[in-house]
């Protein structure tokens, strides 16, 4: 079945491909693209206003998507078996590796690196706080005579861009097929909520009595219709949303909003 209102943005085709290979085990489909970050976020701010209700991603694409966003975000996470796996791959080609990545990810990359390090094998964490010291960590890290990098894409793509060997965190079936659950579990939560909104809206419009809502400042944000008609009548120079101190003036309903 096909879900227009989950919408997955992917920072490398890896990941489009086992997110792909998952939709099609589950039986579900839903619009995904291969962006990042910025672009990302052009892509995610239309699907919104074309009416997606729930976004997936990973990594920096994930948590630049948050800051700017009012729908859910879910990320497909990292897991230990992630990262034990990709260092098993990245000590094919050096003994030296270096895994980089963010807070998130400090306990499970410590916890694989003492799962698969061997003796004479130099496995090294760097955790950063922003994806603008990737690039100046791994010439750092080359320097020391590291070859081969752990991590998302952006780790990668910029190991690769420098000449050196790069790999991949990637998901496994597990953490991709919860993360297509949980946007499956925010779209049913949405889709309750607007069904019972419009539902109480139906009844508020057919009430005989006039009803509207305030904001924290006092700004008139919903009336019903009777409410519209007496709160324009009462107020005929005042735009609507009007302010609780146009349409009842010495009223201590502000007061007592601010003071609950």
């Amino acid at each position: 079945m096909f879900e227009p209102k989950i919408v997955a943005l992917l920072p490398n085709h890896h990941l489009m491909d086992n997110l792909q290979a998952v939709q099609e085990k589950m039986g579900v489909d839903f619009p995904k693209y291969h962006k990042q970050v910025q672009e990302a976020l052009v892509l995610a701010r239309k699907s919104v206003q074309e009416g997606a209700k729930v976004i997936i991603s990973r990594g920096l694409t994930a948590e630049y998507l948050r800051k700017f966003l009012d729908v859910p975000v879910v990320e497909i996470e990292y897991d230990f078996f992630q990262f034990a796996e990709a260092m098993r791959r990245a000590l094919r080609f050096s003994d030296a590796v270096a895994v980089i990545g963010f807070i998130d990810a400090y306990r499970l990359a410590e916890q694989a690196v003492e799962y698969v390090r061997r003796e004479g094998q130099d496995i090294r964490v760097r955790i950063l706080e922003t994806s603008a010291q990737i690039e100046d960590t791994v010439r750092d890290l080359g320097e020391e005579g590291f070859r081969v990098f752990v991590g998302g894409n952006t780790v990668v793509r910029n190991a690769r861009a420098l000449g050196y060997e790069g790999v991949y965190v990637e998901p496994n079936e597990k953490v991709i097929q919860a993360a297509i659950e949980k946007a499956q579990y925010e779209l049913r939560i949405y889709l309750d909520r607007e069904e019972k909104f419009k539902t109480i809206q139906a009844i508020v419009n057919c009430a005989a009595n006039g009803i509207f809502a305030v904001d924290g400042t006092g700004a008139v944000t919903e009336a019903n219709p009777m409410a519209r008609k007496h709160l324009l009548a009462a107020s005929p120079g005042t735009a609507y949303p009007a302010s609780i101190k146009d349409i009842m003036p010495g009223s201590k309903l502000l007061a007592t909003i601010k003071s609950g």
